[in-house]
């Protein structure tokens, strides 16, 4: 059975070339079916709701995350590598 995360971070940007790096990085972890890492614009949002995400409200500035897994051990780990992917871009812009 699949576990999906789903989180919005508020006024948080990043480009969406490092963005989609860090999608693919998420989902090429063990247990991980699909992640999405993006801006939440109207075109991402398209994305992550055709591959059966629940959504909440989120606007074109708001970063979206979007995580399906085999299972809560694999989520989790998605989830800390998640961050500590972004923290490493948040670091490398100086914010974000």
């Amino acid at each position: 059975m699949s576990t999906d995360l789903v989180r919005v971070r508020t006024g948080v940007y990043h480009d969406s070339v490092s963005l989609m790096r860090v999608s693919q990085a998420v989902t090429g972890l063990p247990g991980v079916e699909v992640a999405v890492v993006a801006m939440a614009t109207e075109l991402n949002r398209g994305i992550a709701a055709e591959l059966g995400f629940d959504l909440p409200e989120a606007g074109p500035a708001d970063l979206l995350i979007a995580i399906r897994s085999g299972g809560p051990a694999a989520l989790e780990a998605a989830a800390a590598e998640l961050d500590r992917l972004l923290a490493g871009l948040a670091g490398r812009t100086g914010g974000g």
